[in-house]
């Protein structure tokens, strides 16, 4: 009578402390309480519930097991696989989650679930459990657009589409469908309607408060803005001899230093024509010139650079140089004085120059040893002042060049290069 009384006791403090939040005094009483009635799995659901609030996956997991192996409740399988997947243990979730469906054949939740472990798996199974769900549910949106992206991901663009312009028409809200859907359009460089996509599914998922999807379509959107530029120029050019860039770059103004060999310079670089004709028309041989110093009105540099005084001072001769007298700077010189603390913030820099007749003095902001950037946006606009017709473009952050007004145009129109033009918005 006793040990049963003591067993509700244990019982009635665990509640209450769940219900104050009290997740770790919870999960306590509820452990005390086992002791005595070993045999109550349903205590189990509960502590695994409560590791999760209390951020223990690893008790969770091992507590979601339990339940799953004394209940057979095969969302509980579904609750383990899904900490599985968390912890990026993909091929356990589908084992896991095939124990739910051993258990409950049409069981949507531990299908849903299969799909999205399959597709982190960019396995060749996932579009056979598509199609099994869809068996299930014909017209299940999240179905239709796990079968496309198993169809993306195989190469058939053609077929993919099917079935994920049918997911969207008949659930346009579903986070899955348009995420797919973009990525189907990334393959077919139809970026503008892919950020367009990725921008609904970001919405439906950040509404849905599913945080991981919603960082990952963060770093998608990223990784497609940055690199459109470079697919839309191999779509257009496809491979352009080294020969046929220099003879465009040469029309552009981009002038390389003579006498210029093109097969010690391959040697000398190591780099492959494949890599200057296939990869990345342009801007791999841009960079692989620069960094050669074989342009005479480019430059090189590391953006990871300001540490003593003369380190600003080499940016403002640098624009004086590659500018061949069109952007005279004289007296340039400079003033640097690092903070000396753990982070490296702090300190001062300042950097002078003349510019017809006029004396300048600008301060820049110390970070660490970064270059502060806008020190060039402001000499970018300087120059613009002094001459209209002269432009200084930035490509990637780290290779200068000087060129006309005109050329700069060209550039962009012949090569669809992006970069900076510094001392404008463009």
């Amino acid at each position: 009578m006793k040990a049963n009384q003591n067993s509700q006791e244990l019982l009635k403090l665990a509640s209450e402390a769940a219900r104050a939040n009290k997740h770790k005094t919870a999960i306590k009483h509820y452990k005390q309480y086992l002791k005595t009635v070993p045999e109550d799995n349903s205590v189990f659901e509960k502590l695994a519930e409560l590791s999760e609030l209390a951020a223990d996956e690893i008790s969770a997991a091992e507590w979601w097991l339990r339940s799953a192996e004394a209940t057979k409740n095969p969302l509980h399988y579904v609750r383990l696989a899904k900490i599985e997947n968390k912890w990026l243990k993909h091929s356990n979730a589908v084992r896991t989650l095939d124990k739910a469906l051993a258990l409950s054949p049409d069981y949507r939740a531990a299908h849903v679930e299969k799909l999205f472990t399959l597709s982190e798996l960019n396995s060749n199974s996932l579009k056979n459990a598509a199609e099994t769900f869809l068996l299930i549910e014909p017209k299940s949106a999240t179905g239709l657009a796990f079968l496309g992206r198993a169809l993306t991901a195989q190469g058939l663009l053609s077929e993919a589409e099917g079935p994920l312009k049918l997911a969207l028409s008949t659930e346009p809200d579903n986070g899955y469908a348009n995420k797919f859907y973009a990525l189907l359009k990334v393959e077919m460089l139809q970026f503008q309607s892919a950020m367009e996509l990725l921008l609904k599914a970001h919405e439906i998922f950040k509404r849905s408060g599913a945080k991981s999807e919603v960082d990952e379509i963060e770093i998608l959107y990223s990784y497609i803005e940055r690199n459109s530029d470079v697919a839309k120029r191999v779509s257009k050019f496809g491979a352009v001899k080294i020969e046929e860039q220099i003879r465009i770059l040469g029309e552009c103004g981009v002038k390389i230093k003579q006498p210029f060999s093109l097969p010690a310079f391959l040697k000398e670089r190591r780099v492959t024509r494949e890599q200057l004709e296939k990869e990345d028309p342009f801007r791999n041989l841009i960079k692989a010139l620069c960094s050669a110093e074989l342009i005479e009105n480019g430059e090189t540099f590391d953006a990871e650079c300001i540490y003593s005084d003369g380190d600003y001072k080499r940016f403002a001769d640098m624009f004086a140089r590659i500018a061949s007298g069109a952007f005279p700077l004289k007296d340039c010189d400079d003033e640097i004085a690092m903070k000396d603390d753990v982070t490296g913030e702090g300190g001062t820099a300042l950097l002078r120059f003349t510019l017809n007749g006029k004396d300048y003095e600008w301060k820049a902001k110390v970070d660490n040893d970064w270059l502060d950037y806008r020190i060039l946006d402001r000499l970018g606009a300087l120059a613009i002042k002094h001459d209209k017709d002269i432009r200084f473009i930035l490509l990637d952050g780290e290779d200068l060049i000087f060129l006309t007004a005109q050329e700069t145009e060209n550039l962009r129109k012949l090569t669809l290069l992006d970069f900076q033009i510094l001392g404008t918005k463009e």
